[in-house]
């Protein structure tokens, strides 16, 4: 697997001075902080929960109740039951982009860019697009 941090360091610092200004938001549903519990364990309440409330206070991320999205019919080959929230909220809350670095989201962008318009890219790719 590819580690965008060695390769693409100069992206990354752009994608995080993009962010820090705001220029993009992070959606935060109770579907994506119920994967991230399972996903992290422990480490949750430690390092990710205190991170999600620092950027939701510092308007960094937006809070959507889940159940105010609009729910299509949502069909991908190849989509890990684990990390549904991530997608699917992204797909209802109707965002450009889902920036990631995991391989198994980033395949299923052949999918979702041509029915959703939600492009999966990494962060370097985002920079380049929207940078």
């Amino acid at each position: 697997m590819v580690n965008d941090e060695e390769i693409f360091r100069d992206e990354l610092a752009a994608f995080r001075v993009a962010f820090r200004a705001r220029r993009f938001k992070i959606l935060v549903t109770e579907g994506i902080i119920s994967e991230y519990q399972a996903d992290a364990g422990a480490l949750f309440a430690i390092q990710l929960q205190p991170t999600l409330n620092n950027h939701l206070r510092r308007g960094r991320a937006i809070y959507t109740d889940e159940t105010m999205l609009p729910r299509l019919p949502v069909s991908l080959a190849g989509l890990p039951r684990e990390h549904r929230a991530f997608v699917l909220d992204a797909i209802a809350g109707d965002a450009e982009y889902l920036v990631t670095d995991r391989r198994r989201w980033l395949n299923l962008s052949a999918q979702t860019e041509p029915t959703y318009g939600l492009k999966i890219v990494t962060p370097a790719r985002f920079v380049e697009l929207e940078g």
